[in-house]
């Protein structure tokens, strides 16, 4: 398991300089503030879908990839807003705690709700945005939500967080997860006698076109995946190693501020190589 784990670069201690719970520009109590204000405004946002929308039902709604994102980035939103509470308040993140799979996937999601966002964003303002689509203040207020505001949360997490940039195989990981919702359209085409997104109509568009789609969107995708690296690498570069910004800790625990981006990286190998020769000589 250990070599899976650094396979994912899952560092044992997990995140040790708490690059998930803070931020070079906000100081964590701030930054937990709006992790979870947007989490309730998510949490509110599915609710109110859920008891409006007279068409889709509960388990309808998960038959929409866009609705899938709005649920993963709202959940994302609602544990990383605990987990950066916590270490506001107590110098140590809940995340610390979790076990190691946990904080894999927590890891995990993180690519996901940076990556999926601007996928679903794109995807409707260049094919399904249509006049119609915002007819009513409810159609407009949901339709901005998850198509405007998405990238807009994304962004704040790719910006403003200290994460580091996303291993390389979070993205064959990505593209699975989309490739299974392609099972999920063709399920609810079965069972709900509709697809959720006319383009992936075969009897419509033909196998050829359909291919052509699906490769289109995998790529595209992918090159959003990339983008996001650029994106943190980018950052990670002005914050830390031009202006030195390196994090603004916890009150309690001030194991972060005073170190050079370097310097924390190299504490980091230092922790996971001494954690591996321990496991060796165990063996």
């Amino acid at each position: 398991m250990s070599r899976i784990y650094s396979l994912f670069s899952v560092s044992i201690p997990f995140d040790p300089t708490h690059r998930f719970e803070t931020s070079p520009f906000l100081h964590s109590l701030v930054l937990a503030t709006i992790r979870l204000t947007a989490a309730l405004y998510g949490v509110i946002g599915i609710i109110i879908k859920l008891a409006i929308a007279k068409d889709e039902s509960a388990c309808a709604s998960f038959s929409f990839f866009s609705n899938i994102t709005f649920w993963g980035i709202t959940f994302y939103f609602v544990f990383a807003g605990m987990h950066t509470m916590s270490y506001a308040l107590r110098g140590n993140s809940w995340l610390d705690s979790w076990l190691k799979w946990l904080q894999l996937l927590h890891s995990s999601l993180y690519s996901t709700i940076a990556a999926f966002p601007l996928l679903v964003t794109i995807v409707f303002w260049a094919v399904q945005s249509k006049p119609d689509k915002f007819s009513t203040s409810y159609d407009a207020w949901s339709n901005v939500t998850r198509y405007a505001l998405n990238p807009v949360f994304a962004f704040f997490e790719i910006l403003i967080s200290r994460t580091e940039q996303r291993p390389w195989i979070h993205l064959p990981c990505v593209i699975i997860l989309l490739a299974g919702y392609c099972g999920i359209v063709y399920i609810t085409h079965a069972t709900e006698g509709f697809y959720t997104y006319s383009f992936m109509d075969i009897s419509k568009f033909g196998p050829g076109a359909l291919a052509r789609h699906i490769v289109g969107i995998g790529a595209s995708c992918t090159g959003i995946f990339i983008l996001v690296r650029f994106m943190i690498c980018g950052r990670l570069w002005l914050t830390e190693t031009k202006l030195g910004k390196h994090g603004k800790s916890s009150k309690i625990n001030k194991a972060v501020e005073g170190q050079t981006w370097i310097q924390m990286e190299e504490g980091e190998n230092t922790n996971q190589t001494d954690h591996g020769r321990r496991s060796y000589d165990k063996e």
